[in-house]
């Protein structure tokens, strides 16, 4: 299959709908770990140029996900990670996560990306990036954060049980860690 990952443009904006249908669908999935966000949400991700987008030979979108920043740039975040399920198991997600990263570097150059994620497959993509699972007690404390997290489906037993009993990654990419592996 071939297909290519890039950032979104303005002339993406027409995919808006679909992606956000095709979220909307998916979370209602415990095996995705995504939540529903609106097309204004997206739609602004876009125009901001936060969001990657895959592509296919058609030129129809594919898979999709979009950068959340915390703490001012402090932190970011790869959120909304969607592939339709045609192209999965296919190295389109760990494209776009990886993109994603390079593109956070640029953006954002001294941010931590997190990642908070239920899905195994994203875990271990994450993992492969160079991602850490972290502990429950370094999770961010951020209220914008928390808010957005109240709509994942395992966050309210995350956050009770102290991420003990559940099946919930928290992980960080910290780049300066992974500037100093290179050097070594």
């Amino acid at each position: 299959m071939n297909f290519k990952v890039r950032e979104a443009v303005k002339e993406d904006l027409v995919f808006v709908s679909s992606i956000v249908e095709e979220i909307a669908y998916w979370a209602k999935f415990r095996s995705t770990g995504v939540t529903s966000r609106t097309t204004t949400y997206v739609q602004q991700k876009i125009e901001e140029g936060l969001a990657l987008i895959a592509m296919d030979e058609q030129g129809d979108w594919i898979g999709f996900c979009y950068l959340e920043t915390w703490e001012h740039g402090k932190y970011v975040a790869n959120s909304g990670l969607i592939v339709l399920p045609a192209y999965r198991n296919t190295g389109l997600a760990f494209q776009l996560k990886q993109m994603a990263l390079q593109v956070a570097a640029r953006k954002f150059p001294q941010a931590k990306v997190f990642s908070l994620t239920t899905n195994l497959s994203v875990a271990k993509i994450n993992h492969e990036l160079g991602y850490k699972v972290i502990p429950y007690d370094q999770l961010l404390k951020d209220e914008y954060f928390v808010k957005g997290c109240g709509q994942v489906l395992d966050y309210p037993k995350m956050v009770q049980t102290h991420a003990g009993d559940t099946e919930c990654f928290i992980m960080v990419y910290d780049p300066a860690v992974m500037r100093l592996k290179k050097v070594s």
